[in-house]
Parts: C-alpha cells; sequence; structure tokens
C-alpha cells in the first residue's frame, strides 16, 4: 500500500493519515501492509460506517469461548500447550 500512496500521493500530511489509518488497523505502517488489506481499512469507516460488534473486537472472542464451553470444551487461559487433541 505504501509504495502505490507515494507514487500517487505527494501530500505528507495526507500520506501520514494513510499510514496512521493503516498502522491502527493492523499495527504495520502503510509500506508493511498488502494494498487489499488497506483498501478494507478506509472503505470500513466510509462505506456504510463502521461495523464492529457491540462491546468491542472482544465479544467475538467472548461468544466463540461460551459456545465451545456449551459444546462441552474445556478452555484453559494462560496454559502452556504441549499437544492439541482435535478429537
Amino acid at each position: 500500500m505504501g509504495d502505490v500512496a507515494r507514487y500517487y500521493i505527494k501530500d505528507p500530511l495526507l500520506l501520514k493519515f494513510i499510514d496512521t489509518g493503516c498502522y491502527c488497523w493492523s499495527l504495520v505502517p502503510a509500506d508493511m501492509i498488502p494494498i487489499i488489506n488497506a483498501g478494507m481499512v478506509f472503505s470500513d469507516r466510509h462505506y456504510g460506517g463502521v461495523n464492529y460488534p457491540e462491546g468491542g473486537l472482544g465479544k467475538i472472542a467472548q461468544k466463540l469461548a461460551e459456545a465451545l464451553q456449551k459444546a462441552g470444551s474445556q478452555i484453559q487461559y494462560q496454559a502452556r500447550v504441549t499437544k492439541i487433541i482435535t478429537e
């Protein structure tokens, strides 16, 4: 993304905005993010507004953990993984 942005855009403030947006979304600057991902970063903010789960992104993990436990799985936090059983 960074190479494409710097090829077409010369305004340093706009480039900084692009870098900041990419970093906030993916924790890397624009020159390290694929352009398809950067497109999602900016379209998510403009087309139809921002669409995140109510209560934040952590709700996805929380609901997944609840469903796994309801299905009989056991979740151990901060435990060292030595083997993964898929049966």
